[in-house]
């Protein structure tokens, strides 16, 4: 039932704002040629290794936090793949110590503040309780009790920038070789306009400008791009060919 309503508030949304938190790459992209990353799909699809399904949006409004939750879905979709390991960092965590807004983010701030600035902490630390926009991005407590024991949250996250080394690579995104090339090193992190008219089940391109960040994690016979998108809880959708990607990066994540 409350899977249905959130549907529900998000259809009426996705017919009524055109924002839902993306504010741009945050640097001009230096495409790359995938540097040193290594090939971990050769056929291109990650649906075996896709993450937990999560929502953007809550009953009482959007946390307009697209570029962090796809970002953490990218990394976690890679751990699955390359450790065999589940991971499900704190997207709440991630979004307040970027510097999201009611307007959104940029990808390299969620990047370099999980990368080198802020850190990060696991899901179970900082969980998606909150009852409002306000609540959800209030300060993060000096230190919260887990367990009997008081742990300093942000004294936490930047211990954990030591745990890995994250690499990206900016891929040309009007490209299709070199998109369904790029899939073959780790799913994309991408910007997209959400979302132009379905046909027979897949989206087709519209003239509009990126406004939201998801993970393209593979493409079906006829060429259609998959995609994850976490805004009502990990749904699976079909992109055209053709469709309008704005950006697109490779990730690396290496346990140190």
């Amino acid at each position: 039932m409350m899977k249905f309503l959130y549907k529900l508030i998000g259809y009426w949304r996705l017919k009524t704002k055109s924002n839902f938190g993306y504010l741009g790459s945050g640097k001009p992209p230096m495409l790359g040629e995938f540097g040193i990353f290594e090939v971990l799909q050769r056929s291109g699809q990650w649906d075996l290794y896709l993450p937990e399904y999560e929502y953007q949006r809550f009953a009482w409004g959007d946390t307009m936090a697209c570029v962090t939750y796809s970002f953490l879905n990218c990394l976690e979709t890679l751990l699955k793949r390359t450790y065999n390991e589940t991971w499900d960092f704190s997207d709440r965590f991630t979004a307040k110590m970027s510097g999201t807004t009611y307007s959104g983010n940029t990808m390299y701030n969620v990047l370099e503040s999980f990368r080198t600035i802020n850190g990060f902490v696991a899901f179970l630390f900082w969980r998606n309780e909150a009852l409002s926009w306000v609540d959800y991005y209030a300060d993060i407590p000096k230190t919260i009790n887990m367990g009997g024991n008081q742990i300093d949250l942000i004294a936490l996250a930047k211990d954990n920038l030591k745990e890995f080394t994250i690499y990206e690579d900016w891929i040309e995104p009007t490209n299709a070789d070199k998109i369904k090339e790029a899939l073959k090193y780790s799913p994309l992190w991408i910007s997209i306009y959400a979302y132009g008219q379905k046909v027979n089940g897949v989206y087709q391109r519209v003239d509009g400008s990126p406004n939201h960040c998801i993970i393209l994690y593979g493409y079906d016979e006829a060429g259609n791009w998959k995609v994850y998108d976490h805004y009502l809880g990990g749904e699976k959708r079909l992109l055209a060919p053709d469709y309008n990607i704005g950006t697109a990066v490779n990730l690396k994540i290496i346990k140190n």
